[in-house]
């Protein structure tokens, strides 16, 4: 393990998640997939404020007659929803990619902050394309490094 690199133990971990993360060792060649790791949903599922979105649009459905509606993007806002510990004993989460992003951009969270990586290197996929996990996870904030 490298110097500046510190273990963190599964169980120091909180998933913010709805389901269950899978971090792989995958072969070079995809060949073999083990479970190294899983870190169940804590039940705590932290979500960015969102602005009322308008109907801008329609375009036409397959369905004759019908129409798929079109909306305008919501405006994200401050993430709501996070655990709740004690003075002085949060724990690092995991959580999406867009409360990760959320909370290094605005450093609300006293621990780290990871997301799985869900991206073509880092994505772990069945035979069906599905994803099942990720081969790492991603560091969006650690105040320790800040």
């Amino acid at each position: 393990m490298a110097a500046h690199m510190t273990a963190i133990g599964s169980s120091t971990l909180v998933n913010c998640t709805p389901h269950p993360i899978h971090v792989y060792n995958v072969t070079d060649d995809g060949s073999t997939k083990e479970i190294i790791e899983t870190y169940a949903p804590s039940g705590i599922v932290p979500r960015l404020k969102q602005t009322a979105q308008e109907q801008i649009d329609t375009i036409p459905a397959s369905l004759e007659g019908r129409v798929v509606p079109i909306y305008s993007a919501p405006q994200l806002g401050a993430v709501e929803g996070l655990p709740e510990f004690a003075e002085g004993e949060h724990k690092p989460i995991i959580v999406s990619l867009l409360v990760a992003q959320q909370l290094r951009d605005t450093k609300s969270w006293p621990c780290a902050v990871y997301a799985p990586d869900t991206g073509p290197a880092g994505v772990v996929r069945d035979d069906k394309g599905q994803i099942i996990g990720t081969k790492w996870l991603i560091e969006y904030y650690n105040p320790l490094r800040a």
